[in-house]
């Protein structure tokens, strides 16, 4: 209910959360608390796997009604998950093949506004059409030269490469 004090323990750590909001569906709770930014029209949003949860606790708990709670977008949260873990996956992968992290930094920022980008080994595979070799510049691109992704794609490797010089990185 609005107002209680929820603990939820996670692999042995504890999570504490004040809620103004809970749904609970077979796989995972929902918390909605208020913003952690003080906007009124903002809330914050806990996703708790429950398959990593060994004890729930209710630490306050009120008994005054509030006012029917914002409804969330469950659809919307869970499309979010699924492609966080998509990402998280892509990420794994780059790792267990041994990319460079040049490499994996250059897969994220083509992954920002891209979002068919995947990994063959260690080359970058954006589209299915162009591929991004290791040293990952953009002189290590092939793909057909009549492809219109390519000038694009080149301009996005030179971005990230401009864009790591600048930062140091």
């Amino acid at each position: 209910m609005a107002g209680d004090a929820i603990e939820n323990i996670v692999k042995d750590r504890k999570i504490q959360i004040g809620l103004s909001n809970l749904y609970v569906d077979y796989w995972h709770n929902t918390h909605e608390c208020p913003s952690s930014s003080g906007r009124p029209s903002r809330s914050d949003i806990f996703v708790v796997n429950l398959a990593l949860v060994s004890d729930v606790q209710v630490k306050k708990e009120v008994t005054t009604v509030s006012d029917s709670p914002n409804s969330l977008n469950l659809h919307r949260l869970n499309t979010r998950i699924r492609n966080q873990v998509e990402e998280k996956k892509r990420l794994v992968n780059a790792l267990n093949a041994g990319v460079s992290p040049e490499g994996q930094k250059l897969f994220l920022a083509i992954s920002k506004t891209i979002n068919e980008v995947s990994w063959s080994g260690v080359n970058i595979i954006v589209w299915n059409k162009v591929v991004i070799t290791p040293p990952y510049k953009a002189e290590n691109l092939r793909g057909d030269p009549d492809c219109k992704a390519l000038p694009h794609i080149k301009k996005i490797v030179e971005k990230h490469i401009k864009d790591s010089l600048y930062q140091g990185n």
